[in-house]
C-alpha cells in the first residue's frame, strides 16, 4: 500500500507523540487494543487511522486530538503570529517532565518581567 501526504503526517505526530512519552509501539498497540503492525503501518503512514482509532490513540498517548491533527487544524485565528505556530509544533516533541519545566520557568519569566 502507497503512503498519502496526510497518513505520513498524522502517522509521524503519533510517533513524536508517543516517543515523547517513551512507549514503545508495542506498548501504543497494547493500550489501543491493536497489534504492533498496525501501529507501524500507522505511524509511516501506510494505513490511514480511523476516526474512532485515531480517538483511542490520542487517550493511549494523553494527548488531546489537536496535537495529532495540527497540520490540518487551522487555529491561526487564535494563534495567528508565526512565533506561536512555532511554539506550539515544538510543544509536541516535549516529554512530560521537559513540559513541567518548561511551564515552571515560563511562569518564573512571567512574574519577573509582566511589562514585557
Amino acid at each position: 500500500m502507497q503512503s498519502t501526504d496526510l497518513g505520513v503526517k498524522i502517522g509521524s505526530r503519533i510517533r513524536a507523540s508517543r516517543m515523547s512519552i517513551g512507549l514503545t509501539q508495542e506498548q501504543l498497540a497494547e493500550k489501543v487494543g491493536v497489534s504492533w503492525s498496525t501501529i507501524s503501518s500507522l505511524e509511516r503512514g501506510m494505513h490511514m487511522v480511523s476516526l474512532e482509532r485515531l480517538l483511542d490513540i490520542c487517550e493511549a498517548l494523553n494527548s488531546g486530538l489537536e496535537i495529532i491533527l495540527c497540520d490540518y487544524i487551522n487555529i491561526a485565528g487564535l494563534y495567528s503570529d508565526n512565533d506561536s505556530q512555532k511554539i506550539l509544533e515544538m510543544l509536541t516533541l516535549l516529554t512530560p517532565t521537559q513540559k513541567k519545566y518548561l511551564l515552571e520557568n515560563m511562569r518564573l519569566i512571567l512574574n519577573l518581567y509582566p511589562d514585557i
